[in-house]
């Protein structure tokens, strides 16, 4: 296996966690190398094959699914856009 498809889903995994203001989340690099060679042809990974990498699923999860706070930052478009915008809180 080489690296870009390792990096790709690390770039994939990078913004999920951005959308999601997660401040911290471990990464199972096996899996995560597992997850790159089943997502090479250039599929996207949903939110949930993601979720499967993390070994701290459980509250990079319970994050995801919180209310929106005014202190947290939201991306308005999809994670994978090529367009991503950052919405910040109106005061």
């Amino acid at each position: 296996m080489t690296w870009g498809p390792i990096v790709s889903m690390l770039k994939s995994m990078e913004k999920m966690l951005q959308q999601y203001a997660i401040p911290v989340a471990f990464i199972d690099g096996d899996k995560l190398a597992e997850l790159a060679l089943e997502f090479e042809l250039e599929l996207q990974p949903t939110v949930n094959d993601l979720l499967t990498a993390i070994v701290n699923r459980e509250d990079v999860e319970s994050l995801i699914n919180a209310p929106v706070s005014t202190d947290r930052v939201v991306d308005c478009s999809s994670i994978f856009s090529a367009e991503s915008r950052l919405c910040s809180p109106s005061y």
